[in-house]
């Protein structure tokens, strides 16, 4: 083969290439499967084209918005699209294995109290599988949020959904606080007998010193949820009610960072 057809060839395959480049998209981070954070196996969510709930958002799983740092320790990050500066990604990570009865513990670091008010944090245990049907009960949860309501004297909330799958069975316990610092331990206990909410200053293992305690009694109104489930923890944007609302971004234009130094849970 002479030199023209040489460059012939050449260019040909080039002009081939810059096609293929013009019609495909840039892909600038690929979304994780699973991390392993805490001697927990975790699946990372990623739904950056289609809605998903809660709060009808988009959820990256691109390391940028959910990543292990050297210390071991995890970020969730809520981030603004640099193309499309309308598009906010939330973040979500989920357990692959089902827990049951006993004491669940998280080690965070961050504002919780001071999350813009369009903004959500949540600690919970929700069921994600078919083995009995899904109607929004079985759930047990610590949401520090406004719920879009800037002036909202509440900033967190305790919420146990028990095992009868009626309203009657929804006890929900809204709160305020004023952090000195950003370390606090966040916990939450599920036993037959009862489900108990606890929130400390700082990293404990005891009970020392919360700035709230919470105990729910079983009761013929509420009975605590027997069934294994998923931990899940996610920082997302919040929704009105309504199926035509959408999801508010933030109201300062400003993203947010939520760091988990430990998640412990320890078996009944």
């Amino acid at each position: 083969m002479n030199i023209k057809n040489l460059r012939i060839k050449f260019y040909g395959q080039y002009l081939c290439w810059l096609l293929l480049l013009s019609t495909c998209p840039v892909i600038l981070a690929q979304a994780q499967g699973t991390i392993t954070f805490c001697k927990h196996t975790w699946k990372v969510r990623d739904s950056k084209y289609i809605k998903r709930g809660p709060g009808n958002n988009y959820w990256s799983g691109d390391n940028q918005n959910v990543w292990i740092d050297k210390s071991g320790f995890l970020h969730l990050k809520l981030t603004r699209d640099t193309r499309n500066p309308d598009k906010w990604y939330c973040a979500q990570i989920e357990s692959a294995d089902a827990m049951g009865y006993g004491t669940y513990q998280f080690e965070i670091e961050g504002p919780i109290d001071k999350l813009n008010e369009n903004i959500i944090f949540g600690m919970f245990s929700y069921p994600v599988d078919d083995k009995k049907e899904l109607d929004g009960y079985d759930e047990t949860d610590i949401e520090y949020s406004r719920w879009g309501k800037k002036h909202n004297p509440y900033n967190f909330d305790y919420t146990a959904y028990g095992d009868e799958h009626a309203d009657t069975c929804l006890i929900s316990k809204s709160h305020r606080v004023i952090l000195r610092s950003i370390y606090t331990t966040q916990r939450y206990l599920r036993h037959p007998e009862k489900v108990v909410f606890e929130s400390l200053p700082g990293f404990h293992d005891d009970d020392a010193d919360p700035f709230q305690y919470d105990r729910i009694p079983a009761s013929k109104k509420f009975k605590p949820t027997a069934r294994k489930m998923p931990v899940l923890i996610n920082l997302w944007l919040y929704k009105p009610h309504g199926s035509a609302s959408k999801p508010i971004p933030p109201s300062d234009g400003k993203t947010a960072e939520i760091v988990i130094h430990s998640f412990k849970f320890i078996p009944e």
